[in-house]
């Protein structure tokens, strides 16, 4: 036996998703990986991109790739993990992180399906 929810009960409400997307010095993939967060069909995510010590400043590439998206630059050159705990700690709210690398490509269901799972 089923039971449907009441009828003035309040819809579900998506948990809020950041991902996390660290680069140092990104190749040509960074626009494909920052498009594939922008096709995502999960409606409360947000991209922080940390920027772990690169030469030059990919921030006007962010912006271009993904205009809704954030950048952190972090001095020196704190590494992977360095990066995701920056990350971690600037980041107030969220319920869910995705830290992934700069030369990733998403399906467009993807982040909806791990947060479902």
């Amino acid at each position: 036996m089923t039971t449907s929810p009441p009828e003035d009960a309040a819809p579900a409400v998506a948990p809020p998703v950041v991902a996390v997307v660290v680069t140092r010095n990104p190749g040509p993939f960074l626009e494909e990986t920052l498009a594939s967060f922008g096709h995502q069909d999960y409606p409360a995510l947000t991209v922080l991109v940390v920027d772990a010590g690169s030469d030059v400043d990919p921030t006007a590439r962010v912006g271009a790739a993904l205009p809704g998206a954030f950048v952190r630059r972090v001095a020196g050159q704190p590494g992977f993990g360095g990066a995701a705990n920056e990350a971690l700690a600037a980041v107030d709210g969220a319920a869910f992180f995705l830290v992934c690398h700069d030369d990733i490509a998403l399906d467009p269901s993807a982040v909806r399906i791990m947060v479902e799972e």
